[in-house]
């Protein structure tokens, strides 16, 4: 659970890098005028004139459609006039424009450039940028190191994917030792920040016991902070915490509640989870065809378990007609994503069906993909065909197997 919960933040901190801090009503200084829409053509003037806290909101209107039409290249053009001025913000919206290759042609080089620029003037976004560029490679040599750095200074800024991100460094032992102390120690900051994945991931240290005396009871408050934000893994996660008792009474019904909150905003685990209870009627009454459709959503949605689930149930005829075209379907997808159990039963399925033209060859590869995986039935069951098998056939489904394996090796 805690390496999910942490894998959600690295997903959250690489494609969150923030392109502006703040908004328009800030108002740093008295001389400039605080944004109204309706002064749309005060600030195209002062724009005009030279101002370049004018400039970088004209830009801002055209790179969010404020206004105006969505224009990223005028957007870019507005940009470049407040950053050859000096303005910090517009500085690091052209990092974010020449990362992401928007109303210009993509050029990591001069993001850097320009990311540079405003993160050494001292500007927390820039920074944190910064950081994922030189932590992902990108118009530089990577460097964890350096990332860290960078992370460091935004998070001594209190920005929370910087403090978050910091966590992870620690947490995976990137650019410094591994201290799994030192990550909570960042990972409570950026929760008292308010950052919901913080508090979930930090939730999960203290359910674990990493880093931090194990602690149920809290790691239960903090997961509700996150769910009371509306972050769909946080309410799977308390609907598991409430379905097994865990730092607060068991309550099923309260359980369901959360999985379906979150299972409604797409959280395949939550989707699992729900029709999980539905097929048992657990916290709600019974319902096999409610079961399946959420079965088939979290599979949709890449859910490894509700894959095999539905393979299996497809392929033995449990709960739904018996469908071994299904079944292979189901299967496939949970086994490219490293389900042993799933490798062996396609072998199982190519090797016995009735259903499916039997298949030895493509039923020795995939009990071939199972056994290298590490499944003791895969590495029986090859041992059984074997035994049986011509072994020019053998050897093309080794064949197979290692092409297969070498593909979706991870």
């Amino acid at each position: 659970m805690l390496k999910q919960l942490l894998s959600a933040i690295i997903f959250l901190v690489i494609l969150a890098g923030p392109v502006f801090s703040g908004s328009f009503d800030r108002n740093p200084n008295p001389k400039k005028p605080i944004y109204h829409e309706s002064r749309w053509k005060e600030w195209k003037s002062l724009a005009e004139q030279g101002n370049d806290w004018a400039q970088f909101a004209v830009g801002k209107l055209y790179y969010q459609g404020k206004k105006v039409f969505q224009n990223y290249k005028a957007a870019f053009s507005w940009f470049v006039r407040a950053a050859n001025q000096n303005h910090v913000e517009a500085q690091a919206a052209l990092g974010k424009m020449y990362e992401e290759g928007r109303g210009v042609n993509q050029d990591y080089k001069d993001s850097i450039f320009w990311y540079t620029r405003a993160a050494e003037q001292g500007y927390a976004p820039a920074q944190f940028n910064l950081g994922l560029m030189y932590k992902k490679g990108l118009g530089v040599q990577q460097s964890f190191k350096t990332a860290l750095k960078w992370h460091i200074l935004a998070a001594e800024q209190n920005d929370p994917l910087a403090l978050a991100s910091v966590s992870i460094f620690y947490e995976d032992g990137l650019g410094v030792p591994q201290n799994h102390k030192v990550a909570a120690e960042w990972l409570s900051r950026a929760a008292d920040q308010g950052h919901a994945f913080a508090q979930l991931a930090l939730g999960a240290k203290y359910l674990a016991g990493n880093g931090v005396s194990k602690d149920i009871k809290k790691a239960f408050q903090l997961t509700t902070q996150a769910a009371d934000q509306g972050l769909a893994a946080a309410q799977g996660s308390l609907g598991w915490l409430y379905s097994k008792g865990l730092g607060v009474p068991q309550d099923l019904k309260v359980a369901f509640k959360w999985f379906t909150l979150a299972a409604k905003q797409g959280d395949s685990q939550a989707q699992f989870a729900l029709a999980g209870l539905y097929r048992k009627g657990i916290g709600v009454p019974k319902d096999l065809k409610v079961a399946i459709t959420w079965f088939t959503r979290a599979a949709e949605r890449g859910d490894v378990q509700a894959q095999f689930e539905l393979g299996r149930m497809y392929h033995l005829g449990e709960e739904v007609n018996k469908d071994h075209d299904a079944a292979v379907k189901w299967y496939t997808l949970a086994a490219q994503q490293g389900d042993v159990d799933a490798q062996n039963n396609l072998g199982t399925l190519y090797h016995k069906s009735f259903h499916l033209v039997r298949d030895r060859t493509r039923a020795l590869m995939w009990y071939n993909v199972s056994a290298a995986n590490g499944s003791a039935s895969g590495k029986k069951n090859l041992g059984m065909t074997e035994k049986y098998s011509p072994s020019y056939q053998i050897e093309e489904a080794k064949r197979l197997a290692r092409e297969w394996i070498k593909k979706h090796r991870k």
